[in-house]
């Protein structure tokens, strides 16, 4: 018998580990929760049919799955009804609270236990007794328990796959030396620390909601068959929000797949932070290797842009996933602008995956990363002077021409909806120069992850907006070695070293309170252009990249130079900066989700809703049908996402139907299947309803029409164009070898 391989039997006893490890984890997994003082919290409610009433005795928050509920410590003093229901979604009859699972009490009945199937994840649970409050009489001890029974989440299997894939990566790395795979592969595994908490760590009002908001919305679409989506409806309780027609979320469709494969939310999400370090650590390494012609300087410069404290306090203390996803394409995005202008032009298609990757992840991003490619285009107007220019123009076009097509699925709908005249809800500042920072916060080096304030460098409760010491440090070191002491490095290293460290130190004087923001405040023209940004803070994105280009650039002198004291003292402040801020964020930060079981709260902000509509109608109505003018009688009614259907019967008067979706262009209604007009100056969808119609069906549709069908099929042809060419010339244009 042959002998066996070491290295496969080292692989198979990881294999199993790993398994085994992860499987009985998932075996162990439970959750209940538990809702006292019930006594304080009953809320009366009329319910099905007309006449009926009911006491709700506890709420509860919960994902699909299959739980025990246990109320105990009461009197019922006659035989009575329970209901456990949905209090967010219509009950059929227009009426609040759709069944989930009835039965019955005897009367002298002391405690309840039932079962409860949970279809579709809900905020807003309701354990209701079927009777008038002084039927039933509650003691100071009773509460409410739900109890999980079982799942059908897949978190352990994807689990696993990304813990074999990692397992496998850094062993092919071992067999083929490779060192910098494997550093960066250890870095970003330990900057992921955080979220390896069973629970999930972030601050109560940050974006964190807000974006597991639409990575659901994004799932329950896919799942419809709705591809691309152009609205969300997980915001709102389901009435339909404008976002994925106004915020770019390509890149969300990762965690969104997953969710359509059965991972749980708060999972999803965790393996997607987990994914953006390593696009963030990857993909900045092969362009810092391009831009620095170096895999040196190059793997340099990507660590110390993985632990940049700006980033992880974006990632980590905002979860700001938009801007985080910029940041992983913007050291492409200059890689490729710095090959058209002084490389090889032919590389143009890495300017075209960088510009796409930026717009698809965040707008305001992608408008001061537009502004500042504009400026190293004119900058170097110099090297496009002349008739060997002419390649790098023809470059400039394709690249231009490409991106817009490639994108043109988002920005005609995009374009469209800005343009329409909705005044909408978008999340400005009011004054610009409130949100600039001081010059000390700028270079912060231990820096506290729980802070919720703007500009308090008093207050304990301070957002970090730090981009590091380190980087200040080696910035000043560059001046001294450039302009003091006449320190000579390549001409290309120059060149591009004096341009990010002008940008840096512009974008590090537009971010605090020295950049005269007040001035802007009081231009019209000039605030409405520059309160687009919402923070002056957002110019560390830019200031952080920039100078970390420019600090490993000076890292790699000093190496040379063997500076070994300086380089280490420089190391160990990195180092500790590092450990500081993951020590920060599990410690301070709160436990804002405490089971994958637990479903996340509707976003009821309504961005992307006009300014002058009241959102407190879909805060209190949420899945009904209302009226004006009389009343309609409505039974079979149902909805998922766009599509809605229901019966109804009324009096002969004319009436005004308002229906639980926001007007956005792209719905039609059906009256006994025939398209009625709706009100398109209304904010909500409404139509009329003549009184000649006294009984029949509704129905509503969404489309969004031929000309985005149009944008999407153009889109799609560009990305199979983009892949032939990429594949053709792969081996020629769009590789590099670092020196």
């Amino acid at each position: 018998m042959k002998r066996i391989n070491k290295n496969v039997l080292n692989i198979v006893i990881f294999l199993i580990i790993a398994f085994l490890v992860i499987f009985l984890n998932e075996l162990c997994h439970s959750y209940s929760h538990k809702v006292t003082d019930l006594r304080e919290n009953l809320e009366e409610r009329e319910l099905s049919p007309k006449g009926t009433n009911g006491i709700i005795a506890a709420k509860f928050s919960l994902e699909k799955g299959d739980y025990n509920i246990d109320v105990t410590d009461f009197s019922a003093k006659e035989n009575m009804d329970y209901r456990i229901v949905d209090l967010n979604r219509n009950d059929g009859y227009n009426r609040s609270g759709l069944v989930l699972a009835e039965g019955s009490i005897a009367e002298g009945a002391e405690s309840l236990h039932t079962h409860l199937t949970v279809d579709n994840s809900s905020t807003n649970i309701g354990v209701i007794f079927v009777t008038d409050d002084d039927k039933i009489e509650f003691s100071d001890k009773a509460a409410a328990k739900v109890s999980l029974v079982d799942d059908d989440f897949t978190d352990w299997i994807f689990i696993y796959i990304t813990v074999v894939a990692i397992g496998l990566f850094i062993y092919w790395c071992i067999l083929k030396g490779r060192k910098d795979y494997l550093l960066l592969t250890a870095i970003v595994v330990v900057m992921t620390v955080p979220f390896y908490y069973e629970k999930l760590l972030g601050i109560s009002g940050q974006d964190w909601t807000y974006h597991i908001n639409r990575i659901i919305g994004i799932r329950d679409n896919l799942r419809a068959g709705n591809i691309p989506p152009r609205l969300n409806y997980y915001f709102f309780y389901g009435t339909g929000d404008g976002s994925s027609t106004y915020y770019p979320e390509l890149f969300l469709y990762l965690p969104a797949i997953l969710g359509v494969l059965g991972v749980s939310p708060m999972i999803f999400y965790k393996l997607f932070i987990l994914f953006i370090n390593f696009m963030t650590a990857f993909i900045g390494y092969y362009s810092f290797t391009g831009l620095l012609k170096s895999k040196k300087k190059g793997l340099l410069c990507a660590v110390l842009y993985i632990v940049q404290p700006y980033r992880l306090a974006d990632l980590y203390q905002r979860q700001a996933l938009g801007e985080a996803l910029a940041l992983v394409f913007l050291p492409l995005l200059f890689y490729g602008v710095y090959e058209i202008i002084y490389g090889d032009e032919r590389k143009w298609l890495i300017s075209v995956l960088g510009a796409t990757g930026v717009l698809q992840s965040h707008i305001l991003t992608t408008e001061m990363a537009a502004m500042f490619v504009a400026v190293f285009v004119l900058v170097s107007l110099k090297n496009l002077i002349g008739r060997e220019s002419v390649g790098r123009w023809i470059s400039i076009g394709k690249a231009l021409v490409v991106t817009l097509a490639l994108n043109l699925w988002f920005l005609v709908p995009f374009v469209i909806e800005m343009l329409s005249g909705r005044d909408i809800y978008i999340a400005t500042s009011s004054s610009i120069s409130g949100t600039a920072i001081f010059i000390w916060q700028l270079f912060a080096t231990f820096i506290k992850m729980h802070g919720r304030t703007m500009r308090n460098i008093m207050s304990a409760d301070e957002r970090p907006y730090s981009i590091g010491i380190i980087l200040l440090i080696c910035a000043l070191i560059y001046i001294y070695y450039r302009f003091i002491s006449k320190k000579k490095f390549r001409p290309e290293i120059e060149r591009l070293a004096d341009l990010f460290l002008i940008f840096g130190i512009f974008s590090c004087y537009m971010a605090t309170t020295l950049f005269p923001w007040e001035l802007i405040d009081k231009s019209r023209l000039l605030s409405k252009v520059f309160n687009v940004m919402q923070f002056a803070s957002r110019m560390n994105s830019f200031s952080g990249f920039f100078l970390t280009v420019v600090s490993a650039v000076v890292l790699f002198k000093l190496y040379e130079e063997k500076r070994k004291i300086i380089l280490c003292l420089l190391t160990g402040i990195c180092l500790v900066a590092s450990v500081n801020i993951i020590d920060s964020t599990v410690l301070d930060m709160s436990e804002v989700q405490e089971s994958r079981n637990e479903a996340f709260e509707n976003v009821t902000i309504g961005f992307y809703y006009d300014k002058a509509f009241n959102t407190s109608t879909f805060k209190q109505n949420r899945d009904l049908v209302t009226t004006e003018g009389g009343e309609l009688d409505i039974s079979n009614y149902s909805r998922w996402l766009s599509d809605l259907d229901f019966s109804f019967k009324k009096g002969h008067e004319d009436l005004k139907v308002m229906l639980p979706y926001y007007n956005y262009r792209g719905y039609r209604v059906y009256v006994n299947d025939k398209e009625v007009d709706i009100d398109k100056d209304a904010y909500q969808l409404e139509f009329e309803l003549p009184g000649n119609i006294t009984e029949g069906f509704v129905r509503v549709e969404y489309s969004e029409g031929i000309l985005y069908r149009m944008c999407e099929v153009v889109s799609v042809l560009t990305i199979i164009l983009f892949i032939v060419m990429s594949l053709k010339k792969s081996g020629k244009l769009c590789l590099h070898k670092g020196r």
